[in-house]
């Protein structure tokens, strides 16, 4: 079995973090593998609708 927890809180360390890591470490303490995702930590931004992704198959 596999755990994912995200994080959308902009917060680092803060209360849904907090609670997020204690729900993790029930996961795998019931034995299964776990990820943490912040999406604080990604960069990303909206499709721009240019299309490149159906020529090139990545985003630009």
């Amino acid at each position: 079995m596999k755990g994912l927890g995200i994080s959308g809180s902009p917060r680092k360390g803060g209360n849904t973090e907090t609670l997020l890591d204690a729900f993790l470490a029930g996961v795998e303490e019931a034995g299964a593998e776990t990820r943490k995702v912040r999406l604080r930590d990604l960069e990303y931004s909206s499709c721009k609708g240019c299309n490149a992704c159906h020529k090139t198959g990545k985003c630009v």
